[in-house]
């Protein structure tokens, strides 16, 4: 299940916003219940027979996706349950322990000799579980990946998918709408949502069915020019960054565009760019975070409530300096890259 608080429009009235807190089927993926050296050779794919040996190299590629993982040991009477808390640069030949009152071994001797285990991967890392020691101290346990079996019901975190499962991941689980709209509806059965004390007290209500809202699809931002002539920059060059927010019209009636530059021919394609831009025109300067405050202040003097200031690259002081000024003078700032302005007008 999927929750949140959203702000929805028009759900209790026409033309106002309300919180609501929405409700919805989601489809999780869970880890599959297999052997944790099964699983790595799926996350490496057809690269781990080259470098099964390296456990540096699979170290880095595989621990962020087992780390935090609960395990179960399959080699014992007593099965131990334990967290991984990362990966090992060592392998079952190169980790020793100390035998009660024998000689230091090797792992794989320990196992293959106690447990009578054919190790089919003695190369590959060792799953590393912290623990503390009766003396509270810090210990640590190496177990290897084919002793160890992975818990049931265990999700599937956003930092455990790679871009290519989440892809599949959504292709198979998508579901139509009106199979969709049935599922939320039995959920919201089964929350046992309707006549709840708690709710009641805080005076929220559920819907009965769900609600229909209509949306807005803001057009990409028009460049115009001087002559009225009007273009689309190429996508994804300029267009809205969607930040689940919603959108309301505002009215700016005075503002500036302001371009810095650094070097002389900087200034000379500002000058080019800036000749066939319709009002308000921009001002081309030299980039001096001095005279910066004195020319913001001059703007805001003016009634100006907003400006567009373009920077070279590397010029991280203006851009703080004009934050700074933004919070003594209440002028709208918004700083911009000149690698920006390139990409969106060319």
């Amino acid at each position: 299940m999927h929750k949140g608080i959203r702000t929805v429009e028009n759900a209790s009235s026409k033309s106002q916003m309300s919180e609501a807190i929405v409700a919805s089927v989601k489809k999780t993926p869970f880890h599959f219940v297999e052997l944790v050296s099964d699983k790595l050779l799926k996350l490496l794919g057809p690269h781990f027979a080259s470098r099964m040996k390296d456990t540096e190299w699979v170290k880095e590629r595989v621990e962020g996706f087992l780390k935090g993982l609960f395990v179960v040991t399959n080699h014992t009477e007593k099965p131990r349950v334990f967290e991984i808390h990362g990966l090992s640069t060592t392998n079952l030949y190169t980790e020793f322990i100390q035998r009660e009152g024998g000689p230091k071994v090797s792992l794989f001797e320990y196992y293959t000799q106690t447990y009578h285990i054919d190790f089919k991967y003695p190369n590959l890392p060792l799953i590393v579980n912290k623990y503390k020691t009766l003396q509270n101290t810090d210990g640590i346990r190496y177990f290897p990946m084919e002793v160890c079996v992975i818990q049931d019901n265990q999700r599937v975190t956003t930092h455990q998918q790679d871009p290519q499962a989440t892809r599949e991941m959504i292709r198979k689980t998508a579901i139509p709408p009106a199979e969709l709209k049935k599922q939320n509806a039995l959920l919201k059965n089964s929350l046992q949502l309707d006549g709840s004390e708690y709710l009641n007290g805080l005076g929220v209500k559920c819907h009965n069915d769900p609600i229909e809202v209509v949306s807005r699809v803001l057009p990409p931002p028009e460049l115009e020019f001087a002559s009225k002539a009007k273009q689309v920059p190429k996508l994804p060059r300029c267009s809205w960054s969607d930040a689940n927010k919603y959108f309301s019209t505002a009215t700016c009636n005075k503002w500036v565009a302001l371009a810095l530059f650094g070097t002389q021919q900087d200034a000379i394609n500002m000058e080019q760019w800036t000749m066939n831009f319709a009002e308000p025109q921009i001002l081309v300067r030299q980039a001096t975070g001095a005279d910066l405050k004195l020319i913001i202040q001059g703007y805001y003097e003016q009634g100006f409530e907003y400006m567009l200031i373009a920077h070279p690259d590397n010029a991280d002081q203006i851009h703080h300096a004009m934050k700074y000024i933004e919070q003594k003078t209440e002028v709208v700032t918004q700083g911009v890259k000149i690698s920006t302005v390139k990409n969106v007008i060319f």
